[in-house]
């Protein structure tokens, strides 16, 4: 299988244990077993692959420089969601294989980034393709549950992009190392209007200035009562909306 220029195995049963985190504020998913700058630099010098260098924009599949096992994962989100069906485009309906991915190939190893980002209605996916993985035909697609509730999607054996499930379950302010939450239907529907508002333009329309935007994320600011359910994520949401607000206005 190949994950952009790498070539990797399938190993079952050895994916990573590390619980996701949903970097609202900076549209990352981090799935890694470091809790800050510091200590991410230092797993990128201990580890292999993709994304080298800290902030250098491209996504990190990294692999342990002994044995070649994927040990960590910093998935951007493209901007600009939109709304995709209740099976996830489909990629939900394709049988899930639990496990882990093994180098077998790493010299100058980079990755395509995801050209789209898409999240059902409810907010219980968040799904991102390549250009290859916006095309697949659903006979070729293959999910790889490689960390608890993150697939990697490839078609035939391409990396076509990923899969969160759940992820108002990984909200986070930033690199702490979280506990998922309990379920909170209410906040994940709130989570996918704010990922979905402004047709997936957001910051294009903040920088038209469209006040109706702003009014929008306002309102959604109040149906998002910060002392029920998940209130560390309904918190971390409310003050992601709080900092566009204060600075754009």
């Amino acid at each position: 299988m190949h994950v952009g220029t790498g070539v990797v195995h399938v190993r079952p049963g050895s994916g990573i244990l590390s619980t996701p985190r949903f970097v609202i504020s900076g549209s990352l998913v981090i799935v890694g077993p470091y809790a800050g700058p510091d200590e991410h630099e230092r797993h990128l010098l201990v580890t292999e692959g993709a994304g080298n260098w800290q902030d250098s924009g491209e996504d990190e599949f990294r692999f342990d420089a002994n044995d070649g096992r994927l040990v960590s994962l910093l998935l951007q989100v493209p901007d600009g969601a939109s709304t995709a069906d209740a099976s996830g485009d489909g990629w939900a309906m394709t049988s899930v294989e639990a496990g882990g991915l093994q180098l077998a190939q790493a010299e100058g190893i980079s990755v395509p980034r995801c050209v789209s980002s898409r999240v059902t209605a409810p907010g219980d996916i968040l799904l991102c393709t390549t250009e290859v993985g916006s095309t697949a035909k659903a006979d070729g697609r293959r999910r790889l549950r490689v960390a608890p509730d993150v697939d990697l999607l490839f078609s035939g054996s391409v990396y076509a992009g990923w899969m969160l499930y759940n992820p108002s379950a990984y909200l986070s302010a930033g690199w702490d190392v979280t506990t998922p939450s309990r379920p909170d239907p209410e906040l994940a529907e709130r989570l996918a209007e704010y990922l979905t508002l402004g047709d997936g333009r957001l910051l294009e329309a903040l920088e038209d200035g469209d006040s109706a935007v702003v009014d929008a994320l306002r309102a959604l600011t109040a149906r998002i009562p910060a002392d029920r359910g998940n209130e560390r994520g309904r918190r971390i949401l409310r003050d992601c909306i709080d900092e566009f607000l204060d600075f754009w206005q």
